[in-house]
């Protein structure tokens, strides 16, 4: 097989998106799809300095990326290396990463790095045997490859002339970490046979620099006592040099200053035997502890060996005399209160030691002892509680002057900040400690990591599983990964209108002229705002135009989250569907992601304008800037991260849009069964759909069940390409409710779905109007249900029967007390609650019989009964239209309401009720939640999220009532004279203004329909009305 390896180009993006999706076993297998548009957008906003494939005809068979290391300084990387299933074990990824180590030379820099998993077993051994060492860490697999040094190393460069670099190599491979462990230092080893010569290299770890050459000819390597070493002190270095012949080697040994590590050294010498060289080498003052897993400063030298140089470089850790961390233990600190912080110390001198330091004043609080004086072993670590009480809130960052007084009495003077939040309710801090900026606005919490820019935002006293986060800015196009390390030159905070303020002013290499701004603002309630500001400092327009990239990690999983996609609004319930690679980010038609975390329920939001977009387990946007004019500056529109400002998906909703009245949509499931256009009702022949919202194929079997039919199985694979299935359906029988079932036994799950669908027929819907009881009555007849209403009686609906059987409780004709109430209608009504139903005896009520055609183009018959408040002083102007509607031949009552608002008046909050009353025969119970209530035997009141049944046990039918009113309440209340079932909601509602109530069905069967199978129902809407 011959393969080439090519660089990326969007041409190839459909051949990749086809490698990727034949290559999900070695990713865990899972069921996510790529697509060209998917990589053109990763590519797109890739910090890849080069994209390689490796082709084989017309099918990728690889991918490696080479990026500048974002963790670090001085290295290459590979984020992404990847070969198609079908062509592992063909030399497919060795041919890549040898491509990445040639151009990590070309490009000049002296590692190339990666990180993989342990359990990665087929890759490890490639990556040793191309020249990678297994770095020895808790956190990760890190994998550092000192090749590129290597062959641009002037003094080993003749041995390669002859010998090939990867062929010629002798190593031992084990899926373990590597290293050699001697005096603290850990050494990683290369050996080369050609031709009966030999070459042995040591790289240091954490200085990342080489320390030892051997050939035929000598061995030179450089060693200190120890790596960790304490600053203010001078320390040796020796160079042990053997010259393995019988001519003289002229050595020449050249120091240099790397950070803190200053060393001035020079020495020129011939050596015909061996000899040790020492110099000396001064660790200066640090102002921060080392980072363990960044290169370290070195002690670093140049070598000229017979000529050919060489570059020697030792890491040393450079330490405080001792490591000093305060820690708070409580999350909300009390005032005057005896409290205690703690000091962890820990000496670093290999001898006791005596530590005195005085605790700076600040007015905020007082210590019980300002003046702290212990003693310490060589090494040993103590916890030393310090008592305090505060007198007010504050943050205490100080400057500590520590005196380390040795037995011998020699004295080392040091000093170390430190930085504790003493936060509390109501109260704006700002400060900084070792690793972060922080601001608090009460329990609002923002801090920025001084190791990799990023910029989080929670609540303090609260640890989710993960936290939300900015990753640092990138400039482009293409993109810069500059701002990964680098810190900004200033922190400023303010305030300013309430919140409380961060800005980070960081300088660009990669564009020089440009300076960037980052502003976040936090409020108390626990928002943080946040935006980026672009100042071209020069005297000229950029020469083209700016790009950035604003990287978000508000969750790695959707778990938990609802989303405005595609048109509806899905919600994720179940781990499984949450992977961020299931969702795509052009189907979000609204700018809103919210999190139901059920202690602290957390939200993500972006300017309408601008488009998110979806990435491994990250979210970002591409901001275009255009040309920034001379001293001019651009600025993105802002973004929002909510830590339990609102507590529900549609009020972050409103925020998000800016839009008092959301779209009151139910939400669904990302895999949904529902039958066509997601409409219930049909007649003799419909389909049934299936469909996953993410993005993945269907990969296994479809088993529809129906009682009235035999099954129907599908059998798909994942090389279809199809998201949904489509059944087709006859109803047959007796029934005009039909329970279908749909078993997916599919690669990843098995699972079982269900749909109600309802048979409505052609037949003519009788309405008649007649007097009963002097009473005028409007009455409605579509073979199955009966209604009747009596607008002069009271305003609403007093029968619902279903084949005969009454089902409404009531005093018609006359009002009458009955319980709590007087007068008490009974049946279903609607009204303001702060209407009374006296009151409303007094208004304008009609009735007359009409159609209407929901959302779904169902036409509906029924009786409209209108209220026109004319006397009531407060809601005077306010009109209300109460629908009770049937469709031909289904066993099923909507009732809805149409309020027309034209009191002059805003409704802000307004209380709007729908109460229905049910009829008790012998033996009538309530099922709600899989309990059982009777009726009236005694009082009690029933909180009800879900639809519930009614029954009685002379009956077969029982009735279910579904609402869907998530925002408002919904209750049974019982006692032994009433059966009542009452929805309350708030309005919204401005002078001129119309809204409708989301629908009520009373549904009539002999089983209870599952809450799942009712969605489709759920998403019936009216808003306009027919003839």
């Amino acid at each position: 097989m011959k393969t080439k390896i090519v660089e990326y180009t969007h041409e190839l993006a459909e051949q990749v998106a086809d490698m990727w999706n034949h290559s999900r076993d070695g990713w865990g297998g899972g069921s996510d799809i790529s697509t060209a548009a998917s990589v053109r957008q990763q590519e797109e906003n890739s910090i890849n300095l080069n994209t390689y494939l490796a082709i084989d005809g017309t099918s990728v068979a690889g991918y490696c990326g080479v990026s500048e290391y974002r963790e670090d300084s001085g290295a290459l990387y590979i984020p992404l290396l990847n070969v198609r299933e079908e062509y592992q074990g063909k030399k497919i990824g060795k041919q890549l990463v040898l491509k990445a180590v040639e151009r990590t030379i070309e490009l000049g820099w002296p590692r190339l790095d990666l990180y993989t998993w342990g359990g990665n077993t087929k890759a490890v051994p490639l990556y040793k045997k191309c020249g990678f060492f297994w770095e020895n860490r808790d956190d990760t697999v890190h994998l550092m490859n000192f090749i590129p040094s290597v062959l641009t190393t002037e003094a080993v460069q003749d041995f390669f002339k002859k010998a090939d670099w990867y062929t010629d190599r002798k190593m031992d491979i084990e899926i373990k970490p590597d290293g050699r462990k001697e005096n603290g230092f850990d050494f990683y080893e290369y050996k080369w046979e050609k031709d009966g010569s030999k070459l042995r290299l040591e790289y240091e770890r954490k200085g990342r620099g080489l320390r030892l050459i051997e050939t035929d000819q000598y061995l030179i390597y450089a060693s200190t006592e120890q790596q960790d070493l304490i600053f203010g002190t001078e320390y040796p270095i020796h160079f042990h040099i053997e010259n393995k012949t019988n001519e003289p080697l002229q050595i020449n040994i050249n120091g240099y200053d790397d950070q803190n590590i200053r060393f001035d050294f020079s020495k020129q010498l011939t050596v015909t035997d061996s000899t040790v060289v020492e110099g000396r080498f001064f660790v200066g003052e640090i102002s921060e502890e080392q980072n363990i897993w960044r290169t370290h400063p070195t002690v670093s030298a140049t070598l000229k060996i017979n000529g050919k140089e060489a570059d020697f470089k030792l890491g040393i850790n450079s330490k405080y005399p001792a490591r000093m961390t305060a820690k708070i233990p409580n999350d909300l600190p009390f005032l005057e209160t005896a409290s205690q912080f703690y000091l962890e110390l820990e000496n670093h001198f290999n001898e006791e030691v005596q530590f005195a330091f005085t605790l700076p004043k600040a007015p905020f609080i007082e210590f019980e002892e300002e003046q702290i004086r212990i003693t310490m072993e060589a090494k040993e670590r103590k916890l030393l509680p310090v008592a305090y009480r505060l007198t007010s809130y504050g943050f205490y960052q100080k400057k500590l002057q520590i005196q380390a007084i040795k037995n011998s009495g020699e004295k080392v003077l040091f000093s170390k900040e430190i930085g504790l939040a003493f936060y509390g309710m109501g109260v704006k801090l700002t400060g900084e400690c070792a690793d972060y900026w922080h601001v608090y606005n009460g329990c609002a919490h923002a801090y920025l990591s001084k190791f990799d820019n990023r910029l989080y935002f929670g609540r303090t006293g609260f640890a989710f599983d993960e936290e939300s986060f900015f990753f640092y800015p990138k400039l482009g196009k293409p993109f810069s990964s500059e701002f990964s390390k680098k810190r900004p030159e200033q922190v400023e905070f303010f305030e300013e209108q309430g919140t409380v303020c961060l800005k980070a002013i960081y300088q660009s290499e990669t564009y020089p002229d440009l300076k960037l701004y980052s502003v976040a603002k936090v409020y108390a309630e626990g928002l943080m705002e946040h935006h980026y500001e672009i100042h071209n400092l020069a005297a000229e327009a950029t020469k083209q135009e700016i790009w950035l990239n604003d990287s978000h990690n508000f969750a790695q999983s959707l778990y938990q989250s609802v989303l405005p996609y595609d048109g509806g609004l899905i919600e994720i319930n179940e781990m499984k569907d949450g992977m961020l690679e299931y969702w795509q980010g052009e189907k979000f038609h609204e700018n809103w992601i919210f999190k139901r975390h059920p202690a602290l329920p957390s939200g993500f939001c972006w300017s309408s304008d601008t488009k998110v977009q979806f990435l491994h387990w990250f979210l970002f946007f591409e901001h275009n800037l255009g040309v920034i004019h001379a001293n001019g500056t651009a600025k993105t529109e802002p973004t929002y991260f909510s830590v339990g400002a609102f507590p529900t998906w549609d009020a972050f909703q409103a925020f998000a849009r800016k839009k008092v009245h959301a779209d009151e949509k139910p939400a669904a499931q990302p895999v949904q069964f529902y039958p066509k256009n997601h409409n219930p009702f049909v007649q003799e022949q419909a389909t049934v759909h299936y469909k996953d919202s993410k993005l993945s194929n269907l990969d296994g079997e479809l088993r529809l069940l129906d009682d009235d039919q035999p099954a129907i199985t599908k059998h798909f694979s994942e090389e279809d390409g199809k998201n949904e299935a489509v059944f087709p359906l006859h109803f047959k029988g007796q029934s005009k409710v039909k329970l279908l079932k749909l078993n997916a036994d599919l690669k990843l799950a098995s699972s079982v779905h269900q749909a109600l669908m309802i048979q409505t027929d052609h037949s003519v819907i009788q309405t008649d109007q007649y007097v009963e009881e002097g009473i005028p009555v409007y009455h409605v007849d579509n073979g199955l249900n009966t209604i009747k209403a009596a607008p002069d009686f009271f305003p609403g609906l007093y029968s619902l029967s279903n084949n005969g059987q009454e089902w409404l409780d009531t005093s018609f004709p006359a009002l009458k007390p009955k319980s709590w109430w007087n007068p008490w209608p009974g049946g279903i009504r609607n009204a303001l609650l702060n209407i009374s139903g006296n009151s409303l005896l007094k208004e304008e009520r009609s009735a007359e019989f009409a159609s209407l055609t929901d959302n779904k183009g169902n036409g509906w018959t029924g009786i409209k009964v209108q209220v026109q408040i004319t006397q009531h002083e407060t809601f005077k102007g306010l009109t209300f239209n109460q629908y009770f509607l049937l469709l031909p031949g289904a066993p099923v009552m909507c009732h809805t309401t149409e309020i027309l608002q034209g009191t002059n008046q805003y409704f802000k909050n307004e209380g709007w009720y729908c109460q229905a009353a049910f009829k008790n025969k012998n033996n009538s119970w309530i099922s709600n939640d899989g309990l059982n209530h009777k009726f009236g035997k005694g009082e009690m009141e029933i909180d009800v999220n879900k639809s519930f049944i009614i029954g009685h046990d002379a009956v077969a039918e029982t009735l279910q009532v579904i609402s869907d009113y998530p925002g408002g309440k919904s209750e049974l209340y019982l006692n032994k004279e009433v059966t009542h079932h009452s929805v309350y909601s708030l309005l919204q509602l401005g002078h001129g203004e119309t809204y409708w109530t989301k629908p009520i069905f009373y549904l009539f069967n002999n089983e209870a329909i599952p809450e799942d199978a009712l969605h489709a129902l759920k998403t019936i809407r009216f808003n306009r009305s027919g003839s």
